[in-house]
């Protein structure tokens, strides 16, 4: 009975998109950064995208160009990072997802933690909002 309320509840959340389709876009977003791939990440993101990483960087990334000047910057200033998705909550149009991720610079070993991403999409289908947060109980090493 419970499972069955649980389903209901579910499926009044239902957004525009399937859950396929929206696992799809998170799975390639994140993808894109172990592949060095920022021209891909940005062509997932609407015009008017907030891209905010809220742990100790700049204000939020408004727009596109914007957010692509940022992911050009990570690259260019040599971080190698990967974000593998752990589990991808999908709720109406939006996505939560529980990332396991690591990140180094030159040689130095990688520094590992877990993080959250919300994903927003528009009617689109195009990312349009990304928060991502993580506090120091999320440090893996």
């Amino acid at each position: 009975m419970a499972h069955e309320a649980s389903r209901g509840q579910i499926a009044a959340a239902k957004g525009k998109f399937e859950r396929a389709f929206i696992v799809e876009k998170v799975k390639a977003f994140q993808a894109s950064y172990a592949a060095k791939d920022w021209q891909a990440r940005a062509a997932l993101l609407s015009v008017d995208v907030i891209f905010e990483d809220t742990v100790g960087v700049p204000p939020p990334a408004i727009g596109r160009e914007a957010a692509a000047a940022y992911f050009r910057l990570i690259i260019d200033a040599g971080w190698s990072i990967e974000m593998v998705p752990e589990r991808i909550v999908v709720m109406g149009d939006e996505a939560f997802v529980v990332t396991r991720g690591a990140w180094s610079a030159g040689d130095e070993a990688p520094s590992r933690l877990i993080l959250i991403h919300n994903f927003k999409f528009n009617r689109a289908g195009e990312i349009s909002h990304v928060r991502i947060a993580y506090d120091e109980e999320c440090l893996i090493d």
